[in-house]
């Protein structure tokens, strides 16, 4: 019987910068906790980036915000990246 496996996600760049800065301050883990336990609320943090898009200026700060109320707004893409935060904590 033929496997059904999913295709490997794409990782971006940026959350490997996110991860490095995590690890510095020590917040692998807190992020994790919180996006498992604010699940479906992160959607609301993710309306709330969007409204402050005016403000976030332009640039690479930009970029790194509107990529953070992207992954807050979708389900699977917190799933990947916890997990991606996770395998960090073995290598």
């Amino acid at each position: 019987m033929p496997s059904h496996s999913l295709p490997p996600v794409e990782i971006p760049p940026l959350w490997a910068h996110w991860r490095r800065t995590l690890r510095r301050w020590g917040g692998v883990q807190a992020v994790i906790a919180l996006l498992e336990a604010f699940g479906p609320l992160t959607i609301l943090a993710a309306q709330f980036l969007y409204l402050g898009q005016p403000f976030w200026g332009r640039g690479e700060a930009h970029i790194s915000w509107q990529s953070l109320a992207n992954l807050l707004e979708d389900s699977e893409q917190q799933r990947v990246f916890v997990q991606f935060l996770q395998e960090s904590k073995s290598q």
